[in-house]
């Protein structure tokens, strides 16, 4: 009994990595998707205010 009893502080301690390493990992995924979602937002702005001129110029016709 007193071996699992000393494996309980390790396992805590794991615990805690594991939630450390978790947090950094959704960081990391946070910051890809955010820089992924401005890159292509600045790709699709151009079109998106060639179709605006585009749709202004057939409905003033």
């Amino acid at each position: 009994m007193e071996i699992f009893e000393s494996l309980i502080p390790v396992g805590i301690v794991l615990l805690c990595i594991a939630g450390v390493v978790a947090l950094g990992a959704m960081a990391y995924l946070f910051i890809t998707l955010t820089k992924s979602m401005k890159e292509t937002f600045e790709k699709v702005d151009p079109l998106v205010v060639e179709a605006k001129s585009l749709l202004l110029n057939v409905s003033i016709r």
